[in-house]
């Protein structure tokens, strides 16, 4: 689906140019950005004036009081948060000595799993992607929390469906108290140790 996905955007962006590409759906309208200069701009203004009302109901499955989607006080302090945790001002996070042999060692076991053609495929890959990043985001003992993993893609699943799906109160707060539980037992070699 992907490949489809992004070929179809190829042949838009070849047929209309750079865009945005202006659609009219009913109430209102939606721009398909298509070129990478755009796509900065959108991200170096975000929340406003790109929150949308999709945005926004989205993450709320997951994430009700993520950045993305704060205002105000609220958002300028989780920014500065996020922003400290993962020393965003320094050329090098504080914890890159922990986390580079961690990135080396999931790499080494991610070439030994490939197959036997070299080829890597997606559920290879994000297994070991995410066992990595659990690992630098909460600490070792999040390296095989796949439940952690399963809960936040349910959760994003659902989001999906946004408007048309309820949230999930109860599986939402499954995944905060498995977060809150890292965070209480912090690694100090992670960014939850740095957030704690």
């Amino acid at each position: 689906m992907d490949r489809r996905a992004v070929r179809r955007m190829q042949r838009i962006r070849d047929r209309y140019g750079a865009g945005p590409l202006l659609f009219g759906i009913p109430g209102r309208s939606i721009a398909a950005v298509l070129d990478a200069t755009h796509v900065h701009r959108i991200l170096g203004r975000t929340p406003e004036p790109f929150a949308t009302r999709e945005k926004i109901a989205s993450l709320a499955h997951f994430e009700p009081k993520g950045i993305l989607i704060s205002r105000g006080v609220d958002r300028a302090d989780r920014r500065t948060l996020n922003e400290e945790a993962s020393d965003t001002h320094e050329p090098i996070q504080r914890l890159a000595g922990s986390f580079v042999p961690t990135v080396a060692a999931e790499t080494r076991r991610l070439r030994g799993a490939a197959r036997s053609d070299g080829a890597l495929t997606w559920s290879l890959f994000s297994d070991f992607w995410f066992r990595m990043v659990r690992q630098v985001v909460f600490g070792r003992t999040a390296r095989d929390d796949y439940e952690l993993y399963q809960i936040l893609n349910r959760l994003r699943s659902w989001a999906n469906w946004a408007f048309v799906s309820p949230q999930r109160a109860r599986l939402r707060e499954e995944l905060m108290a498995r977060i809150r539980g890292y965070l209480l037992q912090a690694d100090p070699e992670s960014l939850a140790g740095v957030i704690a």
